[in-house]
C-alpha cells in the first residue's frame, strides 16, 4: 500500500533504503540474471577492497587550516574549508571514528580528516556508484563496540559486492538519482502536511479557549 508506506518520515527512510537495495542487487537493470548469483549475468562479484579501497584521512588541526575553497570532511560530513587538498575529486568520504555509516560523494578536490576514510582507489569504477554501494552495505556493521566506535576497514574490505560494467553503473546512478528526487518530494509533501496539521490544531485550540 503506497499511501501507508509514505505516511511517516520513517517510511520515507525505508523507501530510500529500498532504492539502495534495488540498485546494488541489480533490480534496476534490464540485464538477464545469473541463476547462481541472483545478479545480472554481466556483473562481477568482488571484495569491497578490490572495488573501492578505503584509506584513513589526514590530520589537520584547526590552527593549521588556511582560508580557501577546499572542503574539509570529517566523520559527520563537511566541517570547514582549507587552501590545500589531500584528495582529488570526484571522491567518496565516510566516517572512520565516532559517526559511522554516513557516506558523502564529493565532486571536486577535498581534505579528508583522520576521523574519516576516503576511497583511495576506485579501480576504474564510477565514484557515485561506489558511494551507493558503501551506503547500501551499512558500514556501521564493521565498527568496534567501544565508547568511540571505529570502523575497521580491513574487515569491511572483505565484504563481497556486485560490480556492474561501468556503463551500467552510470545508468544505475541516474536511476537512483531519479528515485531519490521522488523520495525528497514525498518527504517535503509529508513535512508540509504535518506543518499544516499542526497549524490547524493550533487554530482549533485557540478557538476552544475563546469560546463562551
Amino acid at each position: 500500500n503506497w499511501e501507508a508506506l509514505t505516511d511517516h518520515h520513517d517510511s520515507i527512510d525505508t523507501l530510500r533504503e529500498l532504492v539502495l537495495d534495488l540498485a546494488v542487487s541489480g533490480r534496476l537493470s534490464d540485464a538477464e540474471r545469473d541463476l547462481a548469483t541472483g545478479l545480472p549475468s554481466t556483473w562481477l562479484i568482488s571484495p569491497l577492497g578490490k572495488f573501492a579501497r578505503l584509506r584513513r584521512g589526514f590530520d589537520l588541526p584547526k590552527q593549521s587550516r588556511a582560508e580557501g575553497g577546499v572542503p574539509i570532511y570529517g566523520a559527520n560530513g563537511q566541517v570547514g574549508t582549507h587552501s590545500e587538498a589531500a584528495g582529488a575529486g570526484p571522491g567518496v568520504v565516510t566516517g572512520r571514528s565516532g559517526t559511522i555509516g554516513r557516506v558523502h560523494h564529493v565532486e571536486g578536490e577535498f581534505w579528508p580528516l583522520n576521523t574519516a576514510l576516503y576511497v583511495e582507489d576506485f579501480f576504474g569504477n564510477d565514484p557515485e556508484y561506489a558511494a551507493i554501494v558503501l551506503r547500501s552495505i551499512r558500514l556501521e556493521r564493521f565498527s568496534s563496540y567501544s565508547a568511540v566506535p571505529t570502523l575497521n576497514r580491513n574487515v569491511a574490505h572483505r565484504e563481497l559486492v556486485g560490480v556492474p560494467p561501468l556503463r551500467e553503473q552510470r545508468q544505475i546512478v541516474s536511476k537512483v538519482k531519479e528515485l531519490t528526487r521522488l523520495c525528497d518530494g514525498l518527504e517535503n509533501a509529508l513535512r508540509s502536511r504535518s506543518a499544516a496539521g499542526a497549524a490547524l490544531a493550533g487554530i482549533g485550540e485557540g478557538t476552544a479557549r475563546v469560546a463562551p
